[in-house]
Order: structure tokens, then sequence, then C-alpha cells
């Protein structure tokens, strides 16, 4: 029987959290004349916090469901 959800989206979620901590992602800095990436260790934080309770989302839900198998 297969769970609602698979173990696979916590560790993309957690990966998600690593390259926004890093700025790979959503660091976006607008300025005048364009926009730029803000790359940098923590830069995105509050990105890679979200990312880290929806993994902690993710397997509380299959926790969950491993209980009513």
């Amino acid at each position: 029987m297969r769970t609602l959800i698979t173990l696979t989206e916590p560790y993309w979620s957690i990966i998600a959290a690593v390259i926004s901590w890093v700025g790979l992602m959503h660091s976006y800095r607008w300025t005048v004349a364009d926009t730029v990436v803000n790359f940098g260790w923590g830069t995105d934080t509050p990105w890679a916090i979200g990312y880290l309770l929806l993994a902690i989302l993710f397997l509380y839900v299959d926790w969950q469901e491993r209980d009513k198998i």
C-alpha cells in the first residue's frame, strides 16, 4: 500500500534549503538598473527555514500515514 508522501520529498526540501541558504536560489536583489544575484552564506535564511519546515511537515505526514497502516 502506498503512503501519501514518499520519502523523497523531505530530501528534496532539505536540498532546496541548502541551495537557498548558500544563495543559489531566491537570492535576487533588485537595483535601479538591473536584477543581480546575491551570493553568500546565509543570504536567504528565511527561504531556507521555510524549506526545512516543509521537510519536517513531509516527515510528519509520512509518520502519521505509517501509523494508520
